[in-house]
């Protein structure tokens, strides 16, 4: 069975502590998606994040209130999805900035006509449908 599973390698600036990994090694995809397919992030470094499988596909749900969808960056290279944004405030005197950068692996087969993002209400929402070919491709999503 294919999944979507999070990356945690060195291109999102972040790594799993060591707690994480003794579980996720010892429990696989239990410990990922227990006990109802369906993982909630909520991180530090940045907004929560929220993936569920459904029949079609996965969810992808990132909670990120009062940005633009022109801020969002969701990108589909080499089977890993990748969503980030970077605000940076239009006033030159205001000195706060946010950026994010998560990604994950999809499975196999998954191309650009198979991933839609839209932005509405705070939540940008990533839907990936499950690949129906092998055939893998680069490709920017457009954030409506």
């Amino acid at each position: 069975m294919s999944t979507l599973t999070p990356y945690f390698g060195n291109s999102s600036g972040t790594s799993r502590n060591g707690l994480d990994r003794l579980f996720e090694d010892v429990l696989g995809d239990f410990a990922l998606y227990a006990p109802t397919r369906t993982r909630t992030r909520v991180s530090r470094k940045g907004p929560a994040t929220n993936v569920s499988e459904t029949e079609a596909g996965y969810e992808i749900s990132v909670v990120a209130p009062g940005l633009k969808k022109t801020d969002f960056n969701v990108t589909l290279e080499d089977s890993l999805l990748s969503v980030s944004y970077e605000n940076k405030p239009e006033d030159a005197h205001v000195l706060s900035q946010s950026a994010f950068k998560h990604s994950w692996e999809a499975p196999q087969g998954v191309a650009q006509e198979d991933v839609t993002a839209k932005y509405d209400a705070g939540i940008l929402k990533v839907v990936v449908s499950k690949p129906d070919s092998q055939q893998v491709e680069a490709a920017t999503i457009k954030v409506s």
